[in-house]
């Protein structure tokens, strides 16, 4: 399987935008909390489900996880699972223990749902430029891409539309409208400024 983008990057320098990424997708999490949207992809459905069963965020996507590591590991590539698992895992416990280090006492809703779309697109963007992803669809999309030369900000668009639809089940309709905004900007980031084979990683 050739390559997405051709080794550049040393390895310090890939653990650091990894760090940077997760620090960056559980921020755009927090603030998706606190402007009461839904997250697009896995995130969201994970921020669905949880209210549902008796486990944690962190815990919840770890699990959905799995098959789409699975998937990463026979299709795209071993580096590509490693560090799909590495950041999901990462960003599952900054979320769990955000509230450790983080208070917010307030935010306006819509400062939030704008905020966190594209904090949460400029992480993804880091991930996917080194090779990398936060697991779920987002993997699902990089197939896609590499078999089918789909761009992975309109496949991710289409599945992100579907997951906010079903936010509707317990969703206020300003909660559907700042859910739609901020997965709207946040595959904006993707769309504008990823380009394939453009960017080098190690992968």
């Amino acid at each position: 399987m050739p390559l997405l983008f051709p080794r550049m990057y040393s390895t310090l320098e890939e653990a650091f935008a990894l760090l940077l990424a997760a620090m960056l997708l559980s921020l755009g999490v927090t603030f998706f909390e606190a402007s009461s949207a839904i997250s697009g992809g896995l995130t969201g459905l994970t921020m669905l489900l949880v209210d549902y069963v008796p486990v944690s965020f962190g815990t919840l996507l770890v699990i959905l996880n799995l098959p789409f590591y699975l998937l990463a590991y026979f299709r795209i590539g071993k580096v590509v699972a490693f560090k799909s698992v590495f950041c999901s895992s990462l960003v599952s416990l900054c979320v769990d223990h955000m509230w450790s280090v983080l208070d917010i006492a307030y935010i306006h809703p819509l400062y939030a749902a704008v905020a966190g779309g594209m904090l949460f697109g400029c992480g993804l963007l880091i991930l996917l430029r080194h090779n990398g992803s936060l697991g779920g669809f987002t993997i699902l999309a990089m197939y896609m891409e590499r078999r089918w030369s789909i761009h992975i900000g309109r496949t991710q668009l289409i599945i992100d539309i579907l997951i906010i639809s079903l936010s509707y089940i317990h969703a206020s309709l300003m909660g559907l409208i700042l859910s739609c905004l901020a997965v709207s900007l946040l595959n904006l980031v993707i769309i504008l400024n990823h380009k394939p084979r453009g960017y080098r990683g190690i992968g």
